[in-house]
């Protein structure tokens, strides 16, 4: 009985474990927990460099920079469960603006509920906080350089950085069920065998 219960305990932590693994697992510049020179993971239109003079945390960020053929866009696919809700953290800032306003942004994403287009306003780094619920299994986070009418413009630029995807906690409501048939044995001064 004693391995039983403690094989669901052993499963109930690897299962928290897992629940709480960061969804933005590339090694690039922008993650916290195994930062890499690369940009591995993102894609888009602008121009993607990794950035090792500008950066929130570590060394390195990442760069986009909008070029003249409508490239201003920044995008992350991560794999993710339908109805799951996710806390998603970035922090980001404006760099060069050639256009007046360029107006950078996360926008458009797709795949997860709850989002809202967020403007790039700052040129600080500022972390900007989503809670969303996933409504397709490989949702895709976007950040745009610029907005709409600047899309021909070059040189538009934004950095993120610290990036993490995490499904939201769910609080355990259930109260704890009372032990029956309580034993215990071998008493010492610092010990004692429980079972039930």
């Amino acid at each position: 009985m004693k391995k039983n219960k403690l094989f669901f305990v052993i499963i109930f932590f690897v299962t928290l474990i897992l629940k709480a693994q960061n969804l933005h697992n590339d090694a690039n510049a922008v993650s916290f927990s195994n930062e890499a020179n690369t940009t591995t993971g993102w894609s888009g239109l602008a121009t993607i460099t990794s950035d090792s003079s500008d950066f929130q945390i570590g060394n390195f960020s990442i760069r986009a920079v909008s070029t003249a053929s409508n490239g201003r866009t920044l995008d992350y696919f991560f794999n993710a469960v339908i109805g799951q809700e996710y806390v998603i953290r970035i922090w980001a800032k404006a760099g060069t603006q050639v256009s007046s306003p360029a107006s950078p942004a996360f926008a458009v994403w797709s795949g997860l509920s709850g989002f809202s287009t967020t403007p790039i306003s700052s040129f600080d780094w500022t972390e900007y906080v989503f809670n969303v619920t996933a409504t397709s299994s490989n949702p895709r986070i976007r950040v745009y350089t610029s907005n709409y009418p600047t899309r021909f413009t070059a040189g538009n630029t934004i950095y993120i950085d610290n990036v993490s995807i995490l499904p939201a906690s769910t609080p355990d409501t259930e109260s704890p069920s009372v032990p029956t048939n309580l034993l215990s044995s071998n008493i010492g001064e610092t010990t004692v065998d429980i079972s039930w």
